[in-house]
């Protein structure tokens, strides 16, 4: 495949993805007030979910986390910022919140692109790399706020998030593969575009609809 053949991923790409959701693993631990244990378990999972995920689906044995010490530098480190910032965090809800926020944007982009050319890499055909991209890019972010009692943005009606995900995975592959251009320009178009659109959807609070309004529905009868 072509694709292939003309690019080989950043590696600094791929770590600063896992640096971006470990950060927003840390911030997220540190406002629910958890000790450095639950800031650093937290901060893993956040960085690390997506890629297992991944990892599992294409078969790939060991965890690239676990082969290269530098992702799990990465993790340290993303501690270590959320730990010196952490007062800052509390006296500046606002900025912090759109912080979190613009972290998990570009976290969902690049991510979303490293996880498609990876499944492309092992020989899937489009249509399931671009699911195994949209994978990488939510999985994280999905254990951090189940893990913190937080309501999944991929789950109930919010704002855009997986659909932001998935608009970027399709861009790279329509780049890539379908109008043949150079690969290494459509991961950035698609990482700038994916957080583009999300930055869109949390300024202008673009929210997806419920298929049915839940409060015409009976109510459960209590036990």
């Amino acid at each position: 495949m072509e694709l292939i053949s003309q690019f080989v991923l950043p590696y600094w790409l791929n770590l600063l993805a896992l640096f971006l959701m470990a950060l927003t693993g840390a911030i997220a631990a540190i406002e629910e007030g958890y000790d450095i244990i639950g800031v650093t378990a937290l901060a893993l999972i956040a960085g690390t979910g997506g890629s297992l995920l991944r990892d599992m689906i294409l078969q790939q044995g060991i965890p690239l986390f676990f082969r290269d010490p530098s992702f799990l530098y990465a993790v340290v480190i993303a501690v270590l910022i959320g730990i010196v910032f952490r007062t800052y965090i509390f006296q500046n809800k606002r900025p912090f919140n759109i912080s979190f926020l613009l972290f998990d944007a570009l976290g969902l982009g690049i991510f979303g692109v490293v996880g498609t050319q990876m499944a492309l890499f092992a020989g899937l055909a489009s249509a399931p790399a671009i699911l195994t991209g949209v994978i990488n890019a939510t999985g994280g972010g999905l254990l951090r706020d189940v893990l913190t009692a937080r309501e999944p943005l991929i789950f109930k009606p919010s704002q855009y998030y997986a659909a932001t995900s998935l608009a970027g995975c399709i861009i790279f592959v329509t780049i890539a593969l379908w109008l043949g251009q150079s690969a290494v320009t459509a991961a950035f178009t698609a990482i700038f575009l994916t957080f583009f659109l999300r930055a869109l959807t949390m300024w202008f609070d673009w929210k997806t609809k419920p298929l049915i309004d839940v409060t015409m529905l009976p109510k459960k009868k209590q036990e």
